[in-house]
């Protein structure tokens, strides 16, 4: 079950919440997801392969489930309740430039030795495995820093004592502006494809290998809020205590972001010459189609291509269809998703496309 953020709005027009809707907004953190990709220019001669793409992403925690259910459904008195406030939220931007290249010979596992060459010749089905050509390649990205911004810490605290009520709120962040500088970091991957069969194949990639984002001269903040009531309201001349304080001049000398190794899977098969049917698994962090995912692809004309995919990721439902159109020398591609919740409230939705010149 989910709600629509555009349906919010008849909350705000008397109509009551259910019980359900309540249950829906307090079912989990909300969290947000943003990731945005451009590829900006794309080279291959012969079994080279030269890229250039920018990517961004964003995981934000903006609100625990905890502080959700208290809105709702009320706090409990003589009881301090301490929830995350953002804390973890980060957002980061980079440039990679990429060199792809693939060995244009294809090996055998019999040519790692004659050994394994002997074992496999004594079955029919080592001579099968025997069989299959195996095709490497490697890549090396150059990734430049452009911005980011991490919330280090992030806290409220709040209550309804017997005599006051108070809420307490700190914030610490760090973030580029214009004196920071980005650094240029390297990283590489490997990729292999297996042709099992003349219409079947399976690929492995392990990308970011060694990744990190750095960063210098990085600007912080720093904010604390402090309000305080007092439950005596015989005194006629009290007031509400309520400070804060911020301290924007903090400087951080260095920062770094840490990408975990990704891994891509697949398997590619055309049953028929039209028909092409994909399963993938892609873990990048960063990746727009991370999660698992199974596609149908048809050409219902020589140019015109069609694919339908369905997949999962991080607990929501994924379907996707793309299309385009694919001359000799020019390629236009188009895509729409949504997303969905499978065993929590989620929303997403998203567009792709893309132009490809070919020589």
């Amino acid at each position: 079950n989910t709600i629509d953020i555009f349906d919010t709005s008849k909350y705000e027009n008397g109509e009551l919440m259910s019980d359900k809707d309540k249950d829906i907004f307090t079912s989990d953190d909300l969290n947000m997801k943003v990731n945005f990709q451009m590829d900006l220019f794309g080279v291959k001669y012969n079994n080279w392969r030269v890229s250039t793409e920018m990517i961004s992403f964003a995981d934000l925690h903006l609100l625990d489930k905890q502080f959700s259910e208290i809105v709702f459904y009320g706090n409990e008195l003589d009881k301090i309740y301490c929830t995350d406030a953002g804390a973890g939220s980060v957002a980061y931007g980079f440039i990679r430039n990429r060199i792809e290249y693939g060995i244009p010979k294809e090996f055998t596992l019999g040519m790692l030795h004659s050994a394994v060459d002997d074992y496999l010749s004594k079955s029919k089905w080592g001579i099968f495995v025997n069989s299959m050509p195996i095709y490497l390649g490697a890549n090396i990205n150059f990734d430049y820093s452009v911005a980011m911004a991490k919330v280090i810490s992030g806290e409220q605290r709040f209550g309804s004592l017997s005599d006051y009520s108070f809420y307490d709120y700190q914030i610490k962040a760090k973030y580029t502006d214009l004196d920071s500088n980005g650094k240029l970091d390297f990283s590489y991957g490997l990729a292999t494809q297996i042709d099992v069969l003349e219409n079947c194949s399976v690929h492995f990639i392990l990308d970011d290998l060694f990744s990190k984002l750095s960063y210098e001269d990085l600007a912080g903040v720093s904010y604390k809020a402090t309000f305080i009531d007092s439950l005596d309201y015989l005194d006629e001349d009290y007031e509400a205590f309520d400070e804060s304080t911020q301290n924007d001049s903090i400087r951080y000398s260095t920062s770094e972001i840490d990408i975990k190794p990704g891994i891509i899977f697949g398997v590619e098969y055309y049953p028929v010459e039209k028909l092409q049917l994909q399963m993938k698994i892609d873990n990048r962090r960063y990746s727009l189609d991370k999660g698992f995912s199974f596609a149908v692809g048809y050409k219902i004309a020589k140019f015109i291509p069609i694919k339908l995919i369905l997949g999962t990721n991080d607990g929501s439902f994924k379907s996707e269809f793309q299309t385009g159109l694919n001359f000799d020398y020019f390629d236009f591609d188009l895509a729409f998703s949504n997303n969905s919740g499978l065993f929590n409230s989620a929303k997403g939705i998203g567009f792709r496309t893309g132009v490809k010149i070919k020589f």
